[in-house]
């Protein structure tokens, strides 16, 4: 009687194992994602996560404030533009907010940009006048890099990207 106990206890058990391992439709379905996509609507972490042919921009924070940077005309996602701005490339592209702070590694975001093209940097009302230093040279020896002194809530400067990443302030 024994063995017929525990022959059922197997069977049974090897039913349950079975069952909970079936490759069901929810786990098994294709969500549509290709492997060679990109995800374009994440922070860029390292310069090689910018597409080809795009230059590695960095903000990064000298003051000792907590600040927000906002940014139109990048290669992110979400969409600004088109700004017609005089002496300016048009300002069109994706946009970006970075909470920056005081103290490493939170004092620095790294942003993509097209060459040839513009976009406007600035901060909103409320945060003090932090001083940034800009740069869309980041990952080349000896970087071309500007100063900025952001005004609480304005202006909203705007700068052409060269062919060779360098930045030309243009409002």
């Amino acid at each position: 009687m024994k063995s017929i106990t525990f022959s059922i206890f197997i069977a049974l058990y090897f039913t349950f194992i079975l069952c909970g391992c079936e490759n069901s439709s929810d786990h098994s379905s294709d969500q549509g994602i290709q492997p060679s996509s990109q995800i374009d609507t994440r922070t860029v972490d390292k310069c090689s996560d910018c597409p080809p042919n795009t230059c590695c921009c960095s903000v990064e924070l000298l003051s000792d404030e907590n600040t927000i940077i906002y940014m139109c005309g990048t290669t992110n996602a979400g969409h600004c533009g088109p700004l017609t701005i005089t002496g300016c490339y048009t300002v069109e592209g994706g946009t970006e907010h970075f909470p920056l702070y005081p103290y490493p590694p939170g004092n620095r975001a790294l942003f993509c940009m097209e060459k040839g093209h513009a976009f406007t940097i600035g901060s909103p009302g409320g945060l003090g006048q932090p001083t940034v230093k800009l740069s869309c040279q980041y990952n080349q020896p000896f970087p071309q890099y500007v100063i900025l002194q952001m005004m609480s809530g304005g202006p909203v400067y705007t700068f052409n990207v060269a062919s060779d990443c360098g930045l030309t302030q243009c409002n």
